[in-house]
């Protein structure tokens, strides 16, 4: 549960921040949370360092001792306490965690910066929520066969609320790293459509025109067996019955 305590805080800084300075909106935040001023603060702070020189201005950062008076509120409200420290969260404009490090390397923090469709992707599935993802351009064939069935499942109310759609220029170089720990090939002619669930779990891929049955029969079949471990927005589904 730590792990989710810090999450919120780097999300309400983010949005804090955000309403300060409009700049922060195109950028991922570095936050390094520090309680005391030891041998392994002061040697992951100098890596957090690097990697802010590294960085230069492509991304924002900050530092929070989770002792100072003034951020006592937030420490009690999202039990930082327990947290080991020094810990350091990446969070991308979107406020999707990206990274989250107690030992790091400036070369992993640089790593935690993600592609914008990365990022709604991560954000989708951390608010736990399905995620359909709609890998297609212009070259591409069967574009409108292949939203038809995710706009109708969108707007289907069992899943409006907890579904999101994203998409994707398969030819996007910049996504590829993570649509391959996806297994997703980019290397396609026909329109591609990806059913994502928490925590990132392909339920579906369907190539060319795609039906709201086929979406909703993937979410049905992997909810019969999502307890433990769901598949499900929101978790394991009562019963096992996922929109019904």
């Amino acid at each position: 549960m730590r792990i989710f305590f810090t999450i919120i805080l780097t999300i309400w800084v983010a949005a804090t921040l955000s309403a300060q300075n409009n700049d922060i909106e195109n950028k991922h935040l570095f936050i390094f949370f520090y309680k005391e001023q030891n041998e392994k603060t002061l040697s992951q702070e100098k890596v957090f360092d690097e990697a802010v020189r590294n960085l230069g201005a492509s991304a924002n950062f900050m530092k929070v001792n989770t002792k100072d008076p003034a951020q006592k509120a937030l420490v009690d409200k999202y039990n930082l306490k327990r947290t080991p420290m020094p810990f350091v969260l990446v969070m991308a404009s979107n406020g999707a965690i990206t990274g989250g490090y107690s030992t790091f390397t400036s070369e992993q923090l640089s790593n935690a910066i993600v592609s914008d469709g990365t990022a709604k992707i991560l954000k989708g599935l951390q608010d736990q929520k399905l995620v359909i993802l709609a890998l297609q351009n212009s070259k591409t064939m069967n574009n409108t066969a292949a939203m038809q069935g995710v706009t109708d499942f969108k707007a289907d109310p069992r899943f409006s609320n907890a579904t999101e759609i994203v998409m994707i220029d398969p030819s996007d170089s910049r996504e590829h790293k993570f649509l391959s720990m996806l297994s997703l090939d980019t290397n396609i002619t026909q329109a591609q459509t990806v059913l994502i669930a928490p925590p990132a779990e392909v339920l579906g891929t369907y190539q060319g025109p795609t039906t709201k049955k086929q979406l909703v029969d993937s979410v049905q079949n992997a909810a019969s067996g999502c307890c433990p471990g769901g598949c499900c927005p929101g978790g394991c589904c009562p019963g096992g019955k996922c929109g019904k």
